[in-house]
């Protein structure tokens, strides 16, 4: 389990001041003998000409590090993730049974709080995160993967985690528009502030309270359906480094080495805990034996 994140803004670091001790220099020039003829390399295009090739450098340098990076520079990947929702949502069940718990450990734990129901009487997950957040750019991939499994995400964008954090710059999700489709349970997602840690969506009062007092404002949190909650991340987020969305996801279907292991076994502890709350239904998905295996996890 990865730790929570604290929602406060970090220390900006001290920046050097000139140099305390400048070296003068000069340059005595040799008497003039006779007319001096001007060379068109003394005046002002060579400089013209130096900022022009420099720009020339810089402008390659930009399309180069979009077309290497997913077709965007790092940071700046938004837009609709439906085609990645799909993709994560079309994991093979022989894929999840063979990875099971993926050698990861319950992030969440067992509480004694009154029932989280939606509107409709359904168990609500619950899911308070920040868009700069690492550790919530790590869980919103197993989170999606999990709910997948008991109806259909719509709304997800691309976005990654902030630059100045730890993991700068993570590929992940963003449930700002999120809405969910679901026989079995709702699903509630708040994110409290952007990539820039600016001010995004505020938790209701009732929402405050389950934080402060299962995380003590930590992120991510997770309360499922008043049963359990979750604090931190189920995985480390240095597993998606320097791949864009749709690698993590090709790489997540596929299954892909320790990304996928990380992914997928932390989606089948959440799937396991989510079942708790509905009874184990669907049977499909509640009696697979990757979810059977991660909830010998669950304590």
């Amino acid at each position: 389990m990865s730790k929570g994140h604290r929602r406060r803004q970090q220390r900006q670091p001290a920046h050097a001041g000139p140099d305390p001790r400048p070296v003068r220099s000069e340059q005595r020039l040799p008497p003039s003998h006779g007319r001096q003829t001007r060379s068109i390399w003394s005046g002002p295009l060579p400089i013209v000409l130096a900022l022009a090739a420099l720009g020339l450098l810089i402008t390659g340098f930009v399309v180069y590090t979009r077309n290497h990076a997913g077709g965007q520079p790092p940071g700046q990947e938004s837009g609709d993730g439906s085609s990645v929702v799909a993709k994560l949502g079309g994991v093979s069940p022989a894929l999840l049974d063979r990875v099971g718990a993926g050698g990861t450990t319950s992030a969440s734990k067992a509480i004694s709080g009154p029932p989280l129901r939606g509107a409709g009487g359904k168990p609500q997950i619950l899911y308070i995160g920040a868009e700069y957040c690492p550790y919530c750019a790590a869980e919103r991939w197993s989170l999606a993967v999990a709910l997948s499994r008991f109806g259909q995400l719509q709304g997800v964008r691309l976005m990654r985690s902030g630059s100045d954090d730890a993991f700068p710059d993570t590929a992940t999700l963003s449930f700002t528009q999120v809405s969910y489709l679901s026989s079995y349970v709702e699903f509630v997602a708040v994110e409290t502030a952007d990539r820039q840690r600016q001010p995004l969506q505020s938790p209701s009062a009732e929402q405050q309270h389950l934080l402060d007092t299962y995380s003590g404002g930590s992120i991510p949190f997770l309360d499922l359906a008043g049963q359990r909650t979750q604090i931190g991340s189920g995985f480390q987020p240095d597993v998606l480094a320097n791949r864009s969305q749709n690698e993590i996801a090709d790489s997540i279907t596929t299954g892909d080495g320790p990304l996928a292991q990380a992914v997928l076994g932390h989606a089948n502890v959440l799937t396991a805990a989510i079942c708790r709350t509905t009874a184990g239904q669907p049977v499909a998905v509640c009696g697979s034996a990757g979810v059977k295996a991660a909830d010998q996890q669950l304590r």
